[in-house]
């Protein structure tokens, strides 16, 4: 997209907070960015001039295991090809560094499911592996809190 600038680098935990705060996933302390930003392998942000409109996240052990957290687009942006720059930009980095037969995952949002299926991601359970998981951390505190 024209006048769109991608940064190898990670959001300022100001830049994160507004970028989720314009698509209501809720807030986090600043400090809860920061100690999330420090296990972060890399990060790429989407610019138009000095303000940040997405941004992606991986985390993982940077060799087997990739997980891409954190694909913001600001609403305003969103259909204008910057979230398919981001991922692809964040895919070819996972290529420098990933060994053979390495994994990435990600959560898809509700409803977002077709555009990463763009990128090869698949459905699960699928013909080779079992369903996709995941434990709501804050049902090890409050349990059923998550559904």
């Amino acid at each position: 997209m024209d006048g769109i600038l991608l940064q190898d680098r990670l959001p300022l935990p100001e830049e994160w907070e507004e970028l989720r705060r314009t698509t209501n996933w809720g807030d986090r302390t600043t400090d809860e960015y920061r100690i999330a930003l420090q296990g972060t392998l890399f990060g790429v942000c989407a610019l138009d001039g000095q303000k940040i409109v997405a941004m992606a996240r991986v985390v993982g052990d940077g060799a087997l295991c990739f997980q891409i957290q954190d694909v913001i687009v600001d609403p305003s942006y969103q259909g204008k090809g910057i979230g398919t720059m981001v991922i692809e930009h964040l895919l070819e980095a996972i290529q420098t560094s990933a060994l053979p037969n390495s994994s990435v995952y990600l959560f898809a949002s509700k409803g977002k499911e077709a555009f990463y299926r763009r990128f090869g991601f698949l459905d699960r359970p699928c013909e080779d592996c079992g369903p996709g998981m995941a434990l709501c951390a804050a049902n090890i505190i409050y349990p059923n809190r998550c559904k």
